[in-house]
């Protein structure tokens, strides 16, 4: 059995507190900006620490898609939906206190982050 010292957790926190910390520096500029919204891409959980900070530093919303009508069309845009409801539900499960769960909207035009399905996410080719 493997057993992990308390030490290497405090060091893997305090890396993932600094990385957090490094995200939210090079998001300043953009949050300052009316024009611009922050896309975050996400699996089914995962970055919940980022914008959940960045939206408490920034005093801002975040918006996860979470499409209810979606029987007319295709499959795989359907699935592709029916991921976004599970992922706003895994949000809600995560038992967050009631001002963090304040931040989160269901409207995206109320919401300066918006968490996205990392399928949705490319680099436009140059």
């Amino acid at each position: 059995m493997l057993v992990a010292s308390s030490s290497f957790y405090e060091i893997v926190v305090d890396e993932l507190f600094q990385v957090i910390e490094k995200c939210l520096s090079v998001m300043a500029p953009d949050m300052a900006r009316s024009d611009t919204v922050i896309v975050v891409g996400s699996y089914t959980i995962g970055k919940e620490r980022l914008f959940v900070a960045a939206a408490q530093r920034y005093n801002v919303k975040i918006y996860v898609d979470n499409h209810k009508y979606f029987g007319h069309l295709s499959r795989s845009i359907a699935l592709f939906l029916m991921s976004c409801v599970r992922r706003f539900n895994v949000i809600q499960c995560l038992n967050y206190p009631p001002e963090v769960n304040a931040l989160f909207v269901r409207s995206p035009a109320q919401a300066k982050i918006h968490v996205v399905s990392m399928g949705h996410l490319s680099y436009a080719s140059t």
